[in-house]
């Protein structure tokens, strides 16, 4: 066998470095695996009144508004939502691998409720903190109150990260 120069690699010694070449690679990217964006949904449903605490202009949103409350409570756990002015209702989730400083965006999507400047609005979306721990809707107009399915969406760069859906009717 002739000796071979420093640098100089053997079809041999390239099949040795394959599987290593490959374990390497592997190990590489499972941080980036395991460091994906996401949500769980913890708790859902009816939530205790509460005292607002801000409102925010929003006109992503239905009524053009988002009302701002402290820590949320559930009253109740159910996917099945009376229309009822005053009643609100919503999500308790959890962010995981979302920088501090990254924007999430939550949509609710409802039935055609029409906006106080006449237009028909499906879609209501706000930016959302991923420290922010609970999401909810709330009734605040007789034009909200419509019977059907409502959800909640969690979106991360555009990706759905998380979706919680509910049944909503006329009592």
């Amino acid at each position: 066998m002739k000796p071979r120069s420093a640098g100089q690699l053997h079809v041999r010694d390239a099949v040795m470095l394959r599987p290593s070449l490959s374990i390497a690679l592997l190990l590489i990217a499972l941080p980036v695996v395991a460091a994906r964006p996401s949500c769980e949904i913890t708790d859902y449903g009816i939530l205790e009144p509460r005292k607002q605490e801000g409102v925010r202009d929003t006109p992503t949103t239905a009524t053009g508004k988002v009302r701002e409350f402290g820590a949320i409570k559930f009253k109740q756990r159910t996917e099945r939502i009376p229309a009822r002015l005053g009643l609100r209702f919503g999500v308790e989730h959890k962010f995981r691998n979302v920088p501090a400083d990254g924007e999430l965006q939550v949509l609710v999507i409802h039935p055609p409720i029409v906006k106080a400047n006449g237009q028909t609005s499906t879609v209501s979306s706000a930016r959302k903190n991923p420290a922010d721990s609970g999401t909810n809707y709330g009734f605040d107009s007789e034009a909200e109150l419509l019977s059907g399915t409502w959800a909640f969406e969690f979106k991360y760069r555009g990706n759905l990260l998380c979706r919680k859906a509910f049944t909503v009717f006329l009592p």
